[in-house]
This record gives C-alpha cells, sequence and structure tokens, in this order.
C-alpha cells in the first residue's frame, strides 16, 4: 500500500468535510440548524456510501461525499485502478472548490 496516497486521500476527504460543514454553516441562518443539517448529512452520507452496513445502491451512492474516499482507500488498499484513486481524488478537490466559491458568494451576498 502507498502510504503516501493514502495520506493524501485522507488529507483530501478532510478538506473536503470541512469546506462542506463550513457552506453548511454560511447558508444557514441559525447555527443550530447548520449543526442539525451536518449531522443528518454525515449520518445519510455514511448510510448510502455503505459505512453501516453494505448495501449496494448503485449510483445512487455517490450523491455521498464519503463514496469518493471509500472508493479510493479500497482501490488503494486492493491494488484496484489507480486512474479510479486519482479521479476519485480530483472529484473532492473539485467538490470543495465549489463549496468554497458558494461560501464566498453567500458571504459577499450578506454583506452587500
Amino acid at each position: 500500500m502507498n502510504w503516501i496516497v493514502l495520506m493524501a486521500i485522507i488529507y483530501t476527504f478532510c478538506v473536503l468535510s470541512t469546506t462542506f460543514g463550513g457552506m453548511l454553516s454560511v447558508l444557514c441562518a441559525d447555527e443550530q440548524k447548520a449543526s442539525t443539517m451536518i449531522t443528518s448529512c454525515m449520518l445519510v452520507f455514511t448510510f448510502l456510501s455503505g459505512g453501516f452496513v453494505i448495501v449496494d445502491f448503485g449510483p445512487l451512492r455517490y450523491f455521498s461525499l464519503n463514496a469518493y474516499a471509500q472508493t479510493a482507500i479500497t482501490n488503494l488498499a486492493y491494488d484496484g485502478d489507480r486512474f479510479l484513486i486519482g479521479r476519485n481524488i480530483g472529484f473532492m478537490w473539485a467538490f470543495s472548490i465549489v463549496f468554497i466559491l458558494i461560501s464566498v458568494r453567500k458571504i459577499r451576498r450578506k454583506r452587500a
């Protein structure tokens, strides 16, 4: 197993999770609502990606942000498709950038 790639996947997922939580916090006016939404999303995403019980939801599992990191780690651990690992890392960075852009836009609209 390539430990550097594993650490890159974990770091990328941490950035993705942080930017997603930050975006939800900016979009919700109330801190309690944001906390509730983040917790709900975490549970739904973990369930959809098969984190609690392995269930095949087909393409629906990719609505969960966890699925990208989980697929990348599984492919890395079992010497799977290297392209898929890179693609999933790229998707996670792309989602992070989109979440940052949404947050910045919302913050700028609040100030204007």
